[in-house]
């Protein structure tokens, strides 16, 4: 499994939608698999504003019981859209390096794009609850983020590779080759 991270807004769902990976590789969200795990338990359906604010270990939980469903149907690897940290607002929340040990993660790809790009697809989009950030809080968020995706990456001793999503094909060529 490859996780592809990066901080909220910078564009790794669109980018994994735009290459169209779909035949080569199972591409999934956490979020969606948080928000389908919730529906498998028959709890009340919870929104991407709801699972930012309840507590990180709580989601996470149900995303490692999520990740062993989703392992069980996906014929090809899987790519997980994810995030190193999750933005609460007034804080940054780090992922506890042990959920990525646990959905068994082999690689990690981070997503690093200009803030101001960022700060752009943010500003205008209005399907989504995000925190209001400026320009310059994101920097210092992204750089938490590499920071924190590093430091998994080092646990797990897996690779890990920073990229504007230019070269992310090869990336994940590469990947699923080692």
């Amino acid at each position: 499994m490859i996780a592809f991270m990066g901080i909220s807004g910078a564009g790794k769902s669109t980018l994994l939608k735009d290459l169209s990976l779909s035949r080569s590789y199972h591409v999934v969200s956490a979020s969606e698999l948080i928000k389908k795990q919730v529906r498998r338990r028959n709890t009340a359906a919870m929104s991407s504003e709801q699972m930012r604010l309840s507590a990180t270990e709580d989601m996470q939980a149900i995303l490692i019981e999520a990740v062993k469903f989703e392992k069980e149907i996906a014929q090809n690897p899987i790519i997980l859209d994810c995030h190193a940290v999750i933005d609460k607002g007034d804080k940054l929340d780090p992922i506890p390096i042990d959920v990525f040990k646990k959905i068994g993660v082999s690689g990690i790809i981070h997503l690093v794009v200009n803030p101001v790009d960022i700060w752009s697809r943010r500003s205008g989009d209005e399907a989504r609850d995000r925190p209001e950030v400026s320009i310059e809080q994101l920097t210092p968020q992204q750089n938490m983020s590499v920071k924190h995706a590093r430091a998994i990456s080092v646990a797990l001793q897996t690779s890990y590779t920073e990229t504007d999503g230019s070269d992310l094909i090869e990336l994940l060529n590469t990947q699923k080759n080692e």
